[in-house]
């Protein structure tokens, strides 16, 4: 395993196995979390356990910037 990418839901994973190209993808496990809170909670235990780089995909749900701001600081503790 060379890297996770997290997403909250399984269309976002979807998504970014449509947009990345194959070679990215190999030896890359998309992982749907099933939500925010379980995000935070799956990536907090991917990085302490695997040890190896982890990417988090979220989206803001909203088209207001400062709904998106705030989405995006949540989840910066991560």
């Amino acid at each position: 395993m060379i890297a996770y990418i997290v997403t909250e839901g399984r269309t976002d994973a979807d998504l970014i196995r449509a947009l990345l190209p194959q070679d990215l993808l190999e030896g890359t496990e998309i992982v749907a979390a099933g939500g925010l809170s379980a995000l935070k909670s799956l990536s907090r235990s991917l990085l302490v356990r695997r040890r190896v780089p982890l990417v988090v995909v979220i989206d803001a749900d909203s088209v207001s910037p400062e709904i998106a701001q705030e989405r995006r600081q949540s989840i910066e503790e991560v």
